[in-house]
């Protein structure tokens, strides 16, 4: 990622042995105009364009999420008394390098799998039956409780705020996914397009119209995006592809 270097200790160098000192593999990283800094272990991947993501997810055997699983993700919610068990049948959501608990699951947890088809909101499989979701959604991925720091790294509260990506518990969604608003903006799949019955006037026409087809939707917020805007599950973002200055990372996805 950009802003992300691996460095070696020169033979008897004080201050290459103490830029390498505690870093994950000899990883620093920058923010803004500061020195180099050791690179936190469980830091989220940032700065990461779409076409990098993607080819993560190609080398690792995942893909990244589309914007209708992220949504499940982080804001659906399955009826009352559905969805408990053993998570046997359900498609892993896990790993790449997102800004929750390391992917759709978030800690290696699992999601139902998504039904391909033009509902408004996806059913889901669990243990071979058809899990129902809740036709309600959250406003945020906890609930209708306002955003707090407890909850999302939002506000720029935190100089370059990257928390680590098992951090914030408080804010998880139904499904045990971690950080699906706050800390980096995260790519999906989907290409940015309006959603059906879209009108394009002011400001969208100039604002979102041209873009159409172009860009790719980014989800969740960043750690310096205002909770005003970007705390709702359902706000969608849209970046060129090669964009890798944003603070964007990415959660991966695998079917079953």
């Amino acid at each position: 990622p950009r802003y992300w270097r691996r460095v070696a200790a020169a033979a008897g160098s004080a201050s290459a042995s103490s830029v390498v000192d505690g870093a994950l593999d000899g990883w620093v990283t920058r923010c803004f105009d500061d020195d180099a800094a050791p690179l936190a272990r469980h830091a989220p991947v940032v700065h990461v364009s779409w076409y990098e993501a993607n080819a993560y997810c190609r080398w690792a055997g995942r893909r990244l999420p589309t914007e209708a699983e992220w949504e499940v993700a982080a804001i659906a919610q399955p009826v009352e008394g559905e969805g408990e068990g053993d998570g046997e049948g359900k498609a892993e959501a896990e790993g790449g390098g997102g800004g929750g608990g390391g992917a759709l699951g978030g800690g290696g947890r699992r999601l139902p799998r998504v039904e391909r088809h033009a509902e408004p909101w996806p059913r889901a499989a669990a243990g071979g039956e058809l899990l129902r979701l809740s036709p309600a959604k959250r406003t945020f991925p906890w609930g209708e409780a306002p955003p707090t720091p407890e909850r999302a790294n939002l506000d720029g509260l935190r100089p370059c705020g990257y928390l680590p990506v098992d951090a914030m518990p408080a804010g998880d969604s139904a499904f045990g996914c971690r950080q699906m608003v706050g800390n980096v903006w995260e790519w999906t799949a989907t290409a940015f397009y309006p959603f059906p019955g879209f009108v394009p006037d002011f400001p969208y026409r100039e604002n979102s119209a041209p873009w159409f087809g172009y860009r790719k939707v980014v989800k969740g917020g960043s750690w310096a995006t205002s909770a005003l805007v970007g705390a709702r599950g359902g706000y969608r973002n849209h970046f060129w592809p090669n964009m890798d200055e944003t603070f964007t990372g990415f959660r991966t996805a695998r079917d079953l």
